[in-house]
């Protein structure tokens, strides 16, 4: 379903309501909406500095794997504001673990600390130099003043390449000597599936 508001699209693909029934049926309820807000709060951060930036918002999409912005790249500000959009989501995980951390201080709430885990683990995943993630974006902005086009995405397409493979070596000596664990399988397809996309 498309839906077109100004210059700007919204998007929501079939996949979306498909995972979020899912997550609602197969895990605790309460962890499944702190991961919706946080996942919304981080990307939230990311269109709250393209507005300060004044950067044209092109469209929004909810699918699978989240909720993904994308902006106007005829329109070029320099690579330190499109660094700081990049990393601007994982500030905002890091504020609410902070929040988190506080309200868990003076409450002992299993809740706070939940909410805390939840958000070191979306920040955690997006500083991963992984291939379309945060940091990946981060680290493009910081290379190409310094490096041509070509070589900056050759160095990127490596930096990826050893991340995912490290991380997949990582969860199948998990599963070995842990056992199963989903979340661990979740974002192994998702990287796998953005480096070969």
């Amino acid at each position: 379903m498309t839906v077109v508001c100004g210059k700007t699209k919204l998007k929501i693909g079939f996949s979306f309501f498909l995972v979020s029934s899912l997550m609602l049926l197969l895990s605790d309820s309460k962890i499944a909406m702190m991961c919706f807000f946080s996942s919304a709060a981080h990307e939230l951060g990311h269109l709250f500095l393209m507005l300060l930036f004044s950067q044209s918002l092109l469209s929004v999409s909810f699918g699978a794997f989240g909720i993904r912005i994308e902006k106007d790249e005829g329109v070029f500000q320099g690579y330190q504001k499109q660094a700081l959009v990049a990393l601007g989501g994982i500030f905002v995980n890091f504020l609410i673990c902070a929040a988190a951390a506080l309200s868990w201080r003076f409450s002992k709430s299993f809740d706070a600390a939940a909410l805390f885990f939840v958000n070191v683990f979306i920040a955690a995943l997006n500083l991963m130099p992984a291939k379309s993630l945060d940091a990946w974006n981060a680290l493009y902005c910081v290379l190409m003043p310094r490096l041509n086009e070509f070589r900056t995405l050759k160095v990127l397409s490596v930096v990826s390449g050893v991340t995912v493979g490290a991380f997949s070596v990582f969860c199948v000596f998990y599963f070995v000597f842990f056992g199963f664990n989903a979340s661990l399988l979740a974002v192994c397809i998702y990287l796998m599936f953005l480096e070969f996309k």
